[in-house]
């Protein structure tokens, strides 16, 4: 390939990346100055609100890895899914299934 041609695609891949980096920040930009318009209108009713959710739902919102198997209780609550998924199937094939099952749970998982 043409030295040319290779270093202008990699120049014209950096500008798309950039400039369609723009517009989710010119969006935010505007949402987040709306918000504070609308907390400058009524800034003691709006603090005291949002205190009094956040209060209400202190444990909703529990902050997570978004990689579900780098965390071991994550990993563990995918495995009990997992585990589950054979009852969803024919019944002839219930006992296979659950010795597999076993015969992986206890020889691989757990080594």
């Amino acid at each position: 390939m043409n030295p040319l041609i290779s270093a202008a695609s990699v120049i014209a891949a950096g500008l798309a990346v950039g400039l369609a980096s723009i517009g989710p920040g010119v969006g935010q930009g505007t949402a987040a100055g709306q918000a504070v318009e609308g907390i400058a209108r009524q800034p003691e009713a709006r603090i005291a609100e949002f205190l009094r959710e956040s209060r209400s739902r202190k444990g909703s919102f529990p902050i997570t890895d978004s990689n579900p198997l780098s965390n071991s209780t994550q990993r563990n609550a995918i495995w009990r899914f997992h585990s589950l998924s054979w009852m969803m199937e024919k019944p002839a094939s219930y006992g296979l299934k659950a010795y597999l099952l076993l015969f992986w749970r206890k020889g691989f998982l757990y080594r």
